[in-house]
Order: structure tokens, then C-alpha cells, then sequence
């Protein structure tokens, strides 16, 4: 599998320690991917477990003054994360979280969250290649990526009991949003967030709104509704 060296996937650790996890790794994931597309949601105070499932390639191309050579992947380590609670830690399934080139392998992520909030996660990662060509030269490349973001929301329970309380539609959209509590009056605070955990849009009301998010790219994002002093979510497509 080829890719621009500034490839180095996406996995991921919580603290700055690593252990010998108990995951199993998926050997049939195609070379360079990386399984789920995003994590599950948290809840405070509430145990969380995720595991992510990656392959390395074991090949890519780079360019160079000679032009663009081939590139051989002979390993990756995860070597930190930025963003995320402390109240987390995490257990690759090799030793100090390093991997061949086009091995496949998996972490495991744990925690109780003991505060809500939206964490992007930044991945720091370090590749030991070798440049083929006149002369094999070996390379070592440090890069950060962010894919996956953690969303802790209050507990589960008292989501779900608020669930009805807010009407959200039309959900997939192409312009606006309706946000309708069906009691008048209800004080209700709305905050719009891309994937990366960014907070585009917010406002503040007591009974039907509209948010135009045309000018917005189009994607998924979250909307997070606070109402009697409980947290709901919805995702919202762009189209």
C-alpha cells in the first residue's frame, strides 16, 4: 500500500505510560487502516472501554531532489497523546506500543470520566523507514495526527430520561436546524460542534429556534442540548 510518508496513521494512547494489553489484533485489516472510524461516546462517572484496531503498511513513496523514491515501513511506535483526561490510560497489545511494518495491532482504552466535556485527541507517532534507491537510507520521522475525539456526557440515566424533552429536525439537513422543547419556556442551551470538537455555533433560548449552518462545510457534527441541567446530544449531517 503507497501513501506520502506523512502517512503515519492514526492510533492512539491516553497517558504517558503503556502496558502490555490484553486485545487481540485483526490481521485481515487492509495495510494503513485503522478501525473504528470514531470512538464511542463517555459518560461521567461512568467505566469506558475502547479498543482500536490498526495494520501499519508496510511500503509508501516520498519525494526527494531525485524525485520520488519507494519507501520501506519497518516500524512504528506510538509514542504519546495530548488532550485527554488524566483519569485514563491505555494498553497496547506489543511492548512499548512499537510495531512492524505492516504488522497489525490494537490498544485499549479505559477510564472513568469524572468530567464531561469534548477532548480531540492529538496522536504522536514515530516511523523507522528506509529510503530504496542507489543507496538505502535509513529514516526516522516524527508526525501528530488527530482523528478520534472523546465526548463524556453527564450520566447515561439522566440523558436518556431528558431524551424527548427537545425536538431536533430535519436531521440529514442541507440549511438550517429546528430546535423545538416541547414545554415553553424551558431554558435551553445549544452548542454546535464539528468532529474535531470545535465549537462553531452557540445560543441560548427558551422555545423554538432555527440555526443556519449553510455556510457551514458539509459533514457530521454535534449538536450538545443543555436542559434542566442535563446534557443531550444529537449528530447532525450537513448534506
Amino acid at each position: 500500500m503507497k501513501k506520502n510518508l506523512q502517512l503515519i496513521g492514526v492510533l492512539f494512547a491516553l497517558v504517558p505510560f503503556k502496558l502490555l494489553g490484553q486485545c487481540t489484533p485483526d490481521s485481515n485489516m487492509p495495510k494503513g487502516s485503522i478501525l473504528p472510524e470514531s470512538i464511542k461516546y463517555a459518560y461521567l462517572n461512568s467505566p469506558y472501554t475502547e479498543i482500536i484496531y490498526y495494520r501499519a503498511p508496510s511500503d509508501t513513496v516520498t519525494q526527494t531532489p531525485l524525485g520520488q523514491l519507494p519507501v520501506q515501513i519497518d516500524s512504528m511506535e506510538i509514542t504519546g497523546v495530548s488532550g485527554l483526561p488524566a483519569t485514563f490510560s491505555y494498553q497496547c497489545n506489543s511492548a512499548n506500543c512499537r510495531f512492524m511494518g505492516g504488522e497489525a495491532g490494537c490498544l485499549t482504552v479505559s477510564g472513568t470520566p469524572t468530567t464531561t466535556g469534548v477532548y480531540p485527541l492529538m496522536v504522536y507517532i514515530r516511523t523507522y523507514a528506509t529510503i530504496k534507491g542507489f543507496v538505502d537510507l535509513p529514516v526516522t520521522q516524527n508526525d501528530s495526527n488527530a482523528r478520534f475525539v472523546l465526548y463524556v456526557f453527564g450520566q447515561a440515566g439522566q440523558n436518556e430520561s431528558e431524551i424527548n424533552a427537545v425536538e431536533v429536525y430535519p436531521n440529514p439537513t442541507q440549511n438550517v436546524i429546528n430546535v423545538k422543547p416541547y414545554t415553553n419556556g424551558m431554558a435551553c442551551k445549544v452548542k454546535l460542534t464539528d468532529m474535531s470538537g470545535r465549537v462553531v455555533k452557540q445560543i441560548e433560548f427558551d422555545s423554538q429556534t432555527t440555526i443556519d449552518i449553510s455556510a457551514f462545510e458539509k459533514g457530521m457534527y454535534l449538536l450538545l442540548i443543555e436542559v434542566n441541567n442535563k446534557q443531550l446530544y444529537r449528530k447532525i449531517t450537513l448534506q
